[in-house]
């Protein structure tokens, strides 16, 4: 989402997968608090990876506004999110499309979740057919 503050006029189609478009005020978590006051940063492990995520980004995504950026973007969007994505609300996109202009839509895959394990064919075949039915000038 904070990517959509480069939006240009000269974009055409936009296509947004699993995007986060509400901010987050708060993380339950006790001990990425303590991290970030330590070190400036916290770890965070998923999917057996970890990932450092620095403080400054986490400030920088409780101050996005979902009405600010998505009201400027002019182009039709695709959001395109799975049905098991613990990490994006689907009302959050629900609320997304309504700011957008016409023409945009929200697809859902049955049984994707965040990262679409398993469903990249179809996760393709959305895109390749959105950006195929889109009328350029």
């Amino acid at each position: 989402m904070v990517s959509l503050l480069a939006y240009s006029n000269k974009i055409y189609d936009l296509i947004l997968i699993a995007p986060v478009t509400k901010a987050r005020k708060e993380f339950p978590e006790k001990k990425w608090q303590t991290q970030f006051q330590k070190k400036g940063y916290m770890l965070y492990k998923k999917d057996g990876r970890t990932f450092k995520i620095p403080q400054k980004y986490i400030e920088e995504l409780a101050h996005i506004s979902q009405l600010e950026i998505l009201t400027k973007v002019e182009c039709p969007t695709l959001i395109i999110w799975g049905d098991l994505d613990t990490s994006i609300a689907l009302d959050e996109l629900e609320a997304a499309i309504s700011l957008l202009p016409l023409g945009s839509s929200l697809k859902i895959i049955k049984g994707a979740n965040h990262k679409f394990d398993n469903k990249e064919e179809e996760l393709a075949d959305i895109i390749v057919e959105w950006v195929s039915g889109r009328n350029r000038l």
